[in-house]
């Protein structure tokens, strides 16, 4: 019901009920973040082993952006990665998912060539999409995207 009022390329795919007084960015177990990217010649093997590299303990203070402002003091930028993972963005699956387990889908949703206006299905279609997908309790401003870079 809810993906009728939503754009195309939009969609939840679950749900579950929390505690009124529930803080997304406070309460939740943990996060994870799906960076979508198109193979194009990048070494998919090197990137895999170099994202190993993050999981555990570190200071990402190189890998994100700062935030300080006047009313916000320094805070540590040591997060935990709990896991990462570099993976095909199939037809039919995505991180070992299979169409079921991603709310009954006909093919993957996430697969830009599925997405009905998508202005890069075309090419989409030719190259190969894959996804870096990395879970930890908490990260830093934009650190996902500098891990990625």
């Amino acid at each position: 019901m809810v993906n009728a009022h939503l754009p195309g390329d939009i969609q939840v795919l679950a749900w579950s009920p929390v505690a009124e007084n529930f803080n997304p960015r406070f309460d939740c177990l943990n996060k994870t973040y799906w960076y979508f990217f198109q193979r194009a010649g990048l070494d998919v093997d090197r990137m895999r082993e170099a994202a190993n590299d993050f999981v555990g303990e570190h200071n990402f203070r190189n890998l994100c952006t700062w935030r300080l402002t006047p009313t916000r003091k320094f805070r540590s930028m040591t997060r935990v990665v709990e896991s990462v993972a570099v993976d095909p963005v199939g037809a039919d699956t995505l991180f070992g998912l299979k169409k079921a387990e991603m709310g009954g889908h006909e093919q993957n949703p996430f697969q830009p060539s599925n997405v009905e206006g998508y202005a890069g299905a075309s090419q989409a279609k030719t190259s190969e999409m894959f996804a870096f997908k990395v879970t930890g309790k908490s990260f830093n401003y934009h650190q996902v995207r500098f891990m990625m870079g």
